[in-house]
């Protein structure tokens, strides 16, 4: 568990015997989102379910994490 990108492991290096599970939680400031687009783009193939908790859809990447999301839900 970490609060830092730099941190995190490469999503091609998760076990693909386990269940994993990533949350990012409000992290559309951040400047460089290669890695939470990569768990959302390459996540599936080892197994890993993605979760983003961001106040702002619309500031979100469409095409990599918009656009490989499965739900969506809003609240007012």
């Amino acid at each position: 568990m970490s609060n830092k990108f730099q941190d995190m492991i490469p999503c091609e290096k998760l076990d693909i015997n386990k269940k994993n599970l990533i949350v990012f939680d409000d992290c559309v400031n951040d400047k460089n989102q290669e890695i939470m687009e990569s768990y959302f783009t390459k996540g599936r193939h080892t197994n890993c379910n993605c979760i983003d908790l961001s106040q702002s859809y619309y500031d979100l990447p469409g095409r990599s994490i918009k656009g490989n999301s499965n739900f969506s839900y809003f609240l007012n």
